[in-house]
């Protein structure tokens, strides 16, 4: 409640800043609504086909994240039960949708103001047969990368590429562009024109040096 009364009072003052009063703000949502989320609206197949999850073999891939109460959402539903209620949810019930725990899968970063991720939800995670989150949400400057949170492997996909991100953090050098290959062959890799290698996981290669580490 303080974050949503602070976003109220705050929210004539972000129009001003962008020189928008709000009579424009009201016309531009009414266009995006007739865009969007109208069934003969230009964009409206987006919405349509729009999954807020989806699992491949041990891999779970979301926007930003999850919670314990979405993990055991998932652990006792399942994500395509999940999706169904995403999409519900995106048609009536956007205030719960956004600050419920599907709408934390996403918009969560992982702060204390956020829903918890404890050693409970990744556990959840792990009987639900996922070792592995694939998301965005976090913007990384210097491309993907990979950790372990709460025993849980973490692809942080998210990259500077829109080109207001990057001139807010003062990135001259072109424009972003990024990919995240996940190669049949085990091998994961991460590209981003704003690092100067591919970074390359290879999961035995890491087992390996870990093993190695451990025997010295």
């Amino acid at each position: 409640m303080k974050r949503t009364i602070e976003k109220i009072d705050n929210f004539e003052q972000w129009c001003a800043d962008e020189n928008l009063n709000l009579r424009q703000i009201y016309s531009a949502v009414k266009k995006w609504k007739e865009l969007f989320l109208h069934p003969k609206g230009k964009y409206y197949w987006f919405i349509k086909h729009l999954q807020l999850a989806s699992k491949e073999g041990s891999f779970f891939f979301v926007h930003a994240g999850v919670d314990n109460l979405s993990a055991k959402m998932i652990r006792h539903q399942g994500v395509q039960n999940i999706n169904k209620q995403f999409r519900k949810k995106l048609k009536s019930e956007l205030f719960d949708l956004y600050y419920g725990p599907i709408g934390n899968m996403i918009r969560t970063k992982y702060r204390n103001s956020d829903r918890h991720f404890t050693k409970k939800g990744a556990l959840m995670m792990y009987n639900s047969g996922i070792n592995t989150i694939v998301h965005g949400h976090r913007n990384l400057y210097y491309g993907q990368r990979i950790m372990l949170r709460k025993g849980l492997f973490n692809f942080k996909c998210d990259t500077s590429l829109d080109i207001n991100t990057r001139k807010k953090e003062g990135v001259v050098h072109g424009p972003g562009a990024s990919v995240t290959i996940i190669h049949p062959n085990k091998i994961i890799l991460g590209i981003s024109s704003d690092y100067p290698y591919i970074k390359v996981f290879e999961p035995e290669l890491t087992l390996n040096l870990c093993k190695s580490y451990q025997e010295r």
